[in-house]
């Protein structure tokens, strides 16, 4: 799943996918972080904020992965 890598280089292993949308769990951490994949669609940026929130990265890390 090339979508979950920067995820995935932090610890974060796709558990499961329902429909558009994937399910990360860290080994660590508890919980767990839902990332919509919708093709050819923008993320808003509350969204992605939350999503960085919830997996515990900041915007520098992720943009490392772009």
């Amino acid at each position: 799943m090339s979508y979950c890598a920067p995820s995935g280089e932090r610890g974060g292993e796709p558990v499961r996918q329902v429909g558009s949308h994937v399910h990360l769990r860290h080994p660590e951490r508890s919980g767990r972080v839902t990332v919509p994949v919708h093709a050819g669609e923008t993320l808003h940026p509350k969204t992605l904020a939350s999503i960085l929130a919830q997996a515990g990265m900041a915007e520098t890390d992720l943009l490392k992965f772009l």
